[in-house]
């Protein structure tokens, strides 16, 4: 979303690509996480050992990635992303250059 920001909105600026990066993508990512959290959560009152250890490893794996995407990488992004042209690779011109065109 932060590239699609960039490209086809035309927000060259950090701020920009990063307002519209959280109010796109934030929602879905929290929705998403809270309904496999919820699954797993289910799980937790399984008797057997494995559904209780599969629980553990759904719920953990959910909470630190929504904790890596939100509150580790998009502060990260919105600090040290790219502006403008900055990082935008032209690959119509690396072809060029390696076909000999």
């Amino acid at each position: 979303m932060y590239d699609h920001a960039g490209h086809e909105l035309g927000a060259s600026d950090r701020d920009t690509r990063f307002g519209y990066s959280v109010a796109a993508m934030s929602g879905t990512v929290l929705g998403g996480a809270i309904t496999t959290c919820g699954a797993g959560c289910f799980m937790f009152l399984c008797v057997q050992v494995f559904f209780f250890k599969m629980a553990t490893l759904i719920v953990a794996t959910i909470v630190f990635s929504v904790v890596y995407a939100l509150f580790w990488f998009m502060p990260l992004v919105a600090h040290f992303g790219p502006e403008g042209k900055q990082g935008h690779l032209d690959f119509g011109a690396m072809k060029n250059a390696v076909c000999g065109k």
